[in-house]
């Protein structure tokens, strides 16, 4: 059994596959399909888009590799497409895009091995072709239709229409879709699930916690379907607590303080509320009569804000415990013209007026 290395960070070809000498992107497609010798291991970090390429994951003879993170951090990888072929190759701890389909359009993929703790989202079908015996374990699958093959299904979270004919097997799952179809085998599972706004497959770490991704997955499923062999922990190493593949870690906090100046009120209100760090939280400005909204402002704390000049916008806290911003207004024109005529009636002198100063 023979380890390898690949950096995805690293475009075209190049490396050996040692640890201090990784194979670039390029290499590694080459090398995962149908060239390593059986039971061979890549251990995989960093992302690449191969655009319109498909990547294989199998050893020489459609034997048996397995691919896995190098660290905590899963591997990410975009193809038009990805399949296995191989028994017993194991795909596991990676964020995985397709933009056609899962399955070789030539029906040769054997399909017999296994995706673990893997975030997935296929334009098209997830199992066109010969996928036969493919094992999905822990893994948040988002596709367009899930094919008719046997394919079995554990402690996932599954965003797709179902075919017609489906003889899957699912346990301990999440579906979207109203209802299984009669075929299908079910034990403990969910349907009718509404689902998130899912990530991006290149998106930030916060964008995949649980906290986000699995909102209103209730009991059954289960937190887990112990021992979890082979798939115990989330993306980013973290202890798995319950299904589909994301970050089970707790996302952190701060507190996020609201003031306005005379002229209006704010979403949230003062004094302030807790929110997640580096996820994004709407704000909402409200003018009162006779004042309009002006922007946004940061008076302390590490924080972006999107759209600063427009009332309602959103803002990122990227880092600390306090984010103190201001809703700023500023007296409307008709507001202008009244305080000019009072001076006037009043024999005050008349001095230029300045709004929100």
């Amino acid at each position: 059994m023979t380890t390898y290395y690949a950096d995805l960070d690293l475009t075209s070809t190049g490396g050996d596959g040692s640890e201090g000498n990784s194979w670039h992107a390029d290499t590694f497609r080459i090398q995962s399909q149908g060239v390593l010798a059986d039971g061979s291991i890549i251990k995989t970090k960093g992302s690449h888009a191969f655009g319109a390429m498909a990547v294989m994951f199998s050893g020489v003879g459609s034997t048996a590799v397995t691919i896995t993170s190098w660290d905590d951090t899963p591997w990410r990888i975009s193809a038009e497409r990805i399949y296995t072929n191989g028994t017993g190759t194991i795909v596991e701890n990676g964020i995985l895009q397709v933009t056609y389909s899962f399955g070789e359009a030539s029906g040769t993929n054997s399909g017999s091995g296994e995706y673990r703790n893997c975030f997935i989202k296929c334009a098209g079908y997830f199992g066109d072709y010969g996928e036969e015996g493919l094992i999905v374990k822990g893994c948040t699958l988002i596709s367009s239709q899930i094919g008719s093959s046997t394919i079995s299904f554990l402690d996932s979270i599954i965003n797709a229409v179902l075919h017609s004919g489906d003889t899957n097997d699912y346990v301990n799952c999440v579906i979207t879709q109203a209802t299984f179809p009669i075929g299908a085998s079910t034990l403990d599972c969910q349907a009718n699930w509404t689902p998130p706004s899912w990530s991006a497959w290149d998106a930030a770490q916060s964008a995949f916690s649980s906290m986000v991704l699995s909102v209103d997955v209730d009991t059954p499923p289960e937190a887990g379907n112990p021992p979890y062999t082979g798939y115990a922990t989330g993306l980013w190493g973290s202890t798995r607590s319950g299904i589909g593949a994301m970050d089970f870690q707790a996302v952190s906090q701060a507190l996020l303080n609201t003031t306005h100046s005379i002229g209006g009120t704010t979403i949230p209100a003062i004094p302030g509320v807790m929110v997640d760090i580096e996820i994004p939280h709407d704000i909402a400005a409200m003018s009162e009569t006779g004042y309009s909204f002006d922007h946004w402002e940061i008076t302390s704390g590490d924080a972006t804000i999107a759209l600063p000049f427009q009332a309602d916008a959103s803002i990122l806290i990227n880092s600390g415990t306090v984010v103190n911003i201001k809703a700023v207004f500023v007296a409307s024109s008709a507001t202008e013209d009244l305080m000019a005529e009072n001076n006037i009636n009043n024999g005050s002198y008349l001095v230029p007026i300045q709004i929100g100063m």
